[in-house]
């Protein structure tokens, strides 16, 4: 086994979306298929509602 593939870490894609700073969930899914992210296992690919990213897209009055 390399060690390569023995740092994986396995997170939800809610997880994985907050801790990439509320990325696009589709983006995220798009890098981890294309490999452009490795060393992520994704255990529930279902994308949760997050707060965080609703709350920074509204628009806030002046």
């Amino acid at each position: 086994m390399t060690a390569v593939n023995a740092a994986c870490t396995t997170l939800t894609l809610h997880e994985f979306h907050c801790r990439m700073g509320h990325t696009d969930v589709r983006g995220l899914q798009n890098m981890i298929s294309k490999g452009i992210v490795t060393g992520i296992k994704l255990t529930d690919t279902d994308a949760a509602p997050c707060r965080g990213s609703d709350n920074g897209l509204l628009k806030h009055e002046p």
